[in-house]
């Protein structure tokens, strides 16, 4: 392999690697800016809170932590959240008020996303980048410029933002989720939360 080439591969790997850690500080940008806490509010037609908070324990007692919070709330733990329910009387039945905090799971993946973003890819791409493009671009042997194909071991750090993005992201719909078929076994209109991009 010539020099020129050798400074080539590890130019452009380093390039690639560059624009793709871009890619993961939008990422960790996007996920910073998501709300620590969501509300929504539905209306259960029909029931008294006590039997909705009753009914509300048997559903999510199987599938997650819960448990009562004073005469009609519960308190749910969701992948991240928590969830307080509050069931209060109105005239035509109950009316479920719903708190998602994921400030718990806000610091641990905001955590996770930072220092895979923020520490270890820019050390590790700086750091094979600059030893390929210093030692083996500019070896005077063929075998040692060769070397400068290891450019793609960069790539083991380039991923992980993305899984743990996807997780965080998937964990916040699924707590949604759980809310929705919750609302939607008790007898109420699903609306949601609203849909973000979290």
């Amino acid at each position: 392999m010539a020099p020129e080439t050798a400074y080539l591969v590890v130019g452009g790997g380093i390039l690639v690697a560059g624009m793709v850690w871009a890619v993961c500080l939008r990422l960790f940008h996007l996920q910073h800016g998501w709300p620590r806490v969501e509300h929504g509010q539905w209306r259960l037609p029909g029931l008294e809170p006590a039997q909705a908070v009753s009914r509300a324990l048997y559903l999510v007692a199987g599938n997650a932590r819960a448990r009562r919070r004073g005469e009609h709330g519960l308190t749910v733990v969701l992948g991240g959240c928590i969830a307080r329910l509050d069931f209060t009387r109105r005239t035509d039945g109950a009316e479920l008020n719903v708190e998602l905090d994921w400030a718990r799971g806000a610091r641990m993946f905001g955590f996770l996303m930072g220092l895979l973003v923020l520490v270890v890819q820019p050390a590790i791409i700086l750091g094979i980048g600059g030893a390929l493009w210093h030692w083996s671009a500019s070896d005077p042997t063929d075998e040692g410029r060769r070397m400068a194909w290891q450019v793609v071991q960069v790539a083991h750090v380039l991923w992980p933002p993305f899984l743990v993005h996807a997780i965080h992201h998937h964990l916040r719909r699924q707590a949604r989720g759980v809310i929705d078929q919750l609302v939607l076994e008790l007898g109420g209109p699903v609306r949601g939360f609203g849909r973000g991009p979290s």
